[in-house]
């Protein structure tokens, strides 16, 4: 069961984190840009309204980039550095996108500079939100949404397993069983039970509701 499918509220929790740090970024490099404080102001000062309007559109799409670059995936298999680096590549390529339509668009001018220092803001603040929320994720996987995990094979990439989920506990995984048709059932193997022999791999998957199965062998 995977975490997002355990606890639904986490999953919007993650979009309107990123939703809202859109928003927040385009309204503060709008009040940067027409400050006047770091950017002189020689055509005006533009509407405001008409870069909260856009917002029905340049919203969507950046959520669209980043679902692109698989930052919604319920299980990411990557490290958490490169899907800060997806995060960078999807708040670039969406915001090339957006100032590419605003060429197009021309009922209304809109800065390309605002464009700029929103990218900028966003990347921070996106960064920023995914860095709490990761470690909002493995407080619940370290709590709440645990796994139970089952080996096949006793061997030393067992034995590295087992290490390394006693050392990470954060990621959720509990190492409950070992099947091996090695060693007597009953038996244990880096303090981990010999569950029983791959004949039994049904019936121990049944009786211990088993979430994860890694193959070692």
């Amino acid at each position: 069961m995977t975490l997002f499918k355990k606890y639904p509220f986490f999953a919007f929790l993650v979009i309107a984190t990123d939703a809202i740090a859109i928003v927040s970024s385009f309204v503060l490099a709008y009040k940067i840009r027409f400050s006047g404080i770091l950017i002189p102001i020689n055509k005006g000062v533009a509407s405001f309204e008409g870069y909260l309007q856009a917002m029905a559109v340049v919203v969507p799409i950046y959520l669209i980039f980043f679902r692109f670059y698989g930052l919604y995936q319920p299980e990411r298999h990557v490290r958490r550095i490169y899907e800060l680096l997806n995060l960078v590549k999807a708040v670039t390529l969406a915001t090339l996108c957006l100032m590419a339509l605003t060429f197009i668009y021309r009922d209304y001018s809109y800065s390309r500079i605002v464009f700029l220092l929103a990218w900028l803001l966003l990347i921070f603040a996106g960064c920023l939100g995914r860095y709490f929320l990761i470690q909002l994720e493995y407080l619940l996987r370290q709590h709440k949404a645990r796994r139970k995990v089952l080996l096949i094979g006793a061997n030393r990439n067992s034995r590295d397993l087992i290490k390394w989920a006693k050392e990470n506990p954060h990621y959720g995984q509990d190492i409950i069983g070992i099947l091996s048709n090695d060693h007597e059932v009953g038996k244990h193997f880096e303090k981990i039970s010999i569950l029983g022999s791959l004949n039994n791999f049904g019936k121990i998957l049944e009786e211990h509701q088993i979430d994860e199965v890694i193959v070692t062998d």
